[in-house]
Order: structure tokens, then C-alpha cells, then sequence
């Protein structure tokens, strides 16, 4: 029973250790798991959109470049210095056409200070005055400028690339645009990389400055701002003509347009769809140059729940663990207190029965088989111990019962000496 309770001590003491902090590892690692996988998968999507801005920024250096490299030619302060030029000049656009190589660009044009356009590849541009746009605002300050918006003239959307024609004299004398198709970036850059990776994204968007989607895997999001628009900022929008007859709504993400714009780099802002209800992920990285930023929208549930499932597996794993543990530890409990359990009946027979010709059998030269050699050579004393009192016992006992032979031999013949000594006296007495 004591060997039973001892066993019992070191099992349920060892078990309940095992427990406590296998549990505190299956939650620690269930937690920490969840945060490190949630981040991880950030971190991948992030890479994600990281090169899809990337792939969008070399695309528009080339035509950022190019426009630069066509405002510098002499052909065109020829023509703007001309007083007798003519709009549309032939010769003109032949030049301006040989450098739409690859057919890129739907219209290169050029305009005089005033915004009036005097020559172009698509003749429906000659004529009309563009003053109001973005893109020659900041060519009449000096400035290279990117921009993005549906044409007031094609009703098309196009990307388009200012330069400013300056004369010897560093005066801005016209504007030289291209704008580009836009296939140019959603075919040969976006939607082939969202055809093979169609189980990794979310909403993958192209936002202007404004936040307004006009690239989307999702053709109901276009023309659609993430931010929060103003009512002046709309106006805006509306008198440069940017989109349009388009009416920008929004996506209700319950973001400032300025957190967007403060956007150096890459960002990821966590926001709530007023309209589903679900909390969302977006990774936003800014394209170099540009004020146009690369969206990747999700619902961080499903981020969170993908990550869930593997951190479940872990903590399974580790709970997995932890009972191999106990019944590895019961197994071997029972093995090592095995050798005890057969001493313990050793000691029971020898003192129930009073056998002293039991062993105890020695498997182990550890401190349980130091113990049963050290009880087997304490029984063997004991039994030579047992034998040499019963041998003395026994001898004595002889003695004793030849001195007592002897002493009843005397009685005997002390008492045949009496009766002879009153047989004489009575013979005596009767003389």
C-alpha cells in the first residue's frame, strides 16, 4: 500500500506539473502563433503590393522620361517661336507620332502657354483648351507631373504626362503631354498577376490622390474613394472635370483622405466597412513620383481565421504533447517502481510468513539495486543469525537435560539411603 501511495505521489505530482505547464504552453503558443502568423501574412501581402507598385512605377518612369525627352526637342521651340505656325502641322506630328513606338500612348500632344492644343496624334484634342487640368497647372510652374483622369474630350480614362517646353531664355513657352493607354498597366501588369494568384487577394486597387479607385479586380469599386471625402474636396474633383459625369461615391471605410496622403512609403491602416460590417486590412504602398498608391483590401477575419487554423494545429499539437508526455511518464513510473513493488513483497513474506529464504531479485545496479542487495545480505545475516541461536539453544538444552538425569539419579539413591535408615531403626526399636 505505501509503495502504491508513493507511485501514486510521483504520478500525480509529475502529471499535474506536465498539466499546468502544458497548458500554459498550448495557450501561449496558440497566441503568440496567431499574432506571428497575422503579422507574417501583413508582411506578405505587403510584399505583394509592393511590387505591383513597383512594376507601375518603372512603367511610368519610361513615360515620365520620354515626355521630358520630346519637351526638350528643337522641332518643337521651332514650331512654338513660328509666327506663321499652323495648327496641326504636318510635319509636327509625324515627329510626335514616331515616338509612340509601341502604341502606348492614345494621344501626344502638345499646348500652347494658354492651354490651347496646337498639335496632337488624335486630331480630336486640336483646338481645345485644357488650362484646367492638373497636368498643365503644374507644367506652367516648371514641374514634370503624373496625373490620372477620364478625358474631357474622349471620355476615356488615361494616364497622362506633362512637361513644360522652355526657350533659351528659361521661359515656359508650352506644354508637352502624353497620355497613356489604360491597358498599358492594368493588362500587362495587374491582371495577369491577379489571374495567377486569384486565392491570395482581396480588392487589389490603383487609387489617385484623392483615394478614387480607378483600377480595381472588382469593376463595382471603380470611381469609388476609400477616404472619406469632403464636400469641397468633391468640388474639386468636379472642376478640374478629373472623372467627369462620373459621380465618386464612397466605399464608407471611415478613413481621412490626409492619412492616405501622409503615405511616404507603405502603410497598412486597419478600418471598419460601415456598409458590411467587417473590419479590414488595407495595405497601401505609395507608387515613387507619383501621388497614385497600390491597394490590397481584405476582410482581417479571414486574415485572422487563416491564421487561427494553423495556430490551432499548433496547440494541438502541443495538447498532443503533453499526453504522450503522461502516459510516457506513467509507463515509466511503473517500470522504474517495479523492482520496489517486488522488494516490498519480499519484506511481506518474510515477516507474514517468516520466511527468511526469500530474495530480492537485484535487475539494476542503481540505488533501488544498492537496496535489494543490501536487504538480500541483511536477511542472510538474520538466517545465520536465527540458526546459530537455535544451535545454542540446543546445546544447552542437552546439557541441561543431562544435569537433570543426573540430579534425578541422585534423588533416587538419596531416597532408597533414607528407607534403609528407617528399616534399621525399626529393627532396632523391636530388639
Amino acid at each position: 500500500m505505501i509503495l502504491h501511495s508513493l507511485k501514486n505521489k510521483i504520478l500525480m505530482t509529475t502529471m499535474s506539473v506536465i498539466i499546468i505547464m502544458g497548458t500554459f504552453a498550448t495557450f501561449t503558443v496558440f497566441l503568440y502563433s496567431k499574432d506571428v502568423l497575422f503579422e507574417n501574412e501583413k508582411k506578405s501581402l505587403m510584399t505583394i503590393v509592393s511590387e505591383q507598385a513597383q512594376q507601375i512605377s518603372i512603367l511610368l518612369k519610361e513615360s515620365i522620361y520620354l515626355s521630358q525627352l520630346i519637351a526638350e526637342q528643337d522641332f518643337l521651340l521651332d514650331y512654338l517661336n513660328d509666327p506663321k505656325k499652323t495648327v496641326q502641322d504636318i510635319e509636327v506630328v509625324k515627329r510626335l507620332e514616331s515616338y509612340n513606338l509601341d502604341d502606348n500612348y492614345s494621344a501626344i500632344y502638345l499646348m500652347n502657354k494658354e492651354g490651347n492644343t496646337l498639335v496632337s496624334t488624335d486630331e480630336t484634342f486640336v483646338s481645345n483648351n485644357y488650362s484646367f487640368r492638373d497636368y498643365f497647372i503644374e507644367a506652367q510652374r516648371g514641374n514634370h507631373y503624373t496625373d490620372i483622369s477620364i478625358g474631357a474630350t474622349s471620355k476615356e480614362l488615361g494616364y497622362y504626362f506633362s512637361a513644360p517646353v522652355i526657350n533659351k531664355n528659361k521661359e515656359i513657352i508650352g506644354v508637352l503631354v502624353l497620355k497613356m493607354k489604360p491597358n498599358v498597366i492594368n493588362g500587362l501588369i495587374i491582371k495577369p498577376y491577379l489571374e495567377s494568384n486569384k486565392e491570395r487577394f482581396g480588392l487589389l486597387a490603383v487609387i489617385d490622390g484623392y483615394s478614387i479607385i480607378f483600377h480595381s479586380n472588382d469593376p463595382t469599386k471603380l470611381f469609388k474613394s476609400i477616404a472619406d471625402l469632403s464636400l469641397e474636396t468633391l468640388k474639386e474633383i468636379n472642376d478640374n472635370k478629373r472623372f467627369s459625369d462620373f459621380d465618386i461615391g464612397s466605399l464608407n471605410y471611415n478613413i481621412k483622405l490626409e492619412e492616405i496622403r501622409s503615405i511616404e512609403d507603405s502603410r497598412s491602416i486597419e478600418a471598419t466597412s460601415k456598409e458590411l460590417n467587417n473590419d479590414l486590412l488595407l495595405n497601401i504602398v505609395k507608387v515613387e513620383n507619383t501621388s497614385f498608391y497600390v491597394v490590397m483590401i481584405h476582410n482581417k477575419n479571414e486574415l485572422i481565421s487563416s491564421a487561427l487554423k494553423i495556430s490551432y494545429t499548433l496547440a494541438f499539437f502541443v495538447f498532443l504533447s503533453v499526453i504522450i508526455a503522461i502516459i510516457s511518464i506513467n509507463i515509466l513510473v511503473t517500470r522504474f517502481t517495479k523492482p520496489l513493488s517486488e522488494l516490498n513483497e519480499v519484506v511481506r513474506k518474510a515477516i507474514t510468513e517468516e520466511d527468511l529464504g526469500q530474495r530480492a531479485l537485484i535487475t539494476s545496479k542503481d540505488e533501488i539495486g544498492v537496496l535489494s542487495e543490501n536487504f538480500n545480505e541483511l536477511i542472510e545475516k538474520l538466517q545465520k543469525t536465527l540458526i546459530n541461536v537455535e544451535e545454542k539453544v540446543q546445546k544447552r538444552t542437552k546439557q541441561l537435560e543431562k544435569t537433570n538425569r543426573a540430579m534425578s539419579g541422585r534423588e533416587l539413591k538419596m531416597i532408597e539411603l533414607k528407607k534403609e535408615i528407617i528399616d534399621l531403626k525399626n529393627k532396632l526399636k523391636s530388639k
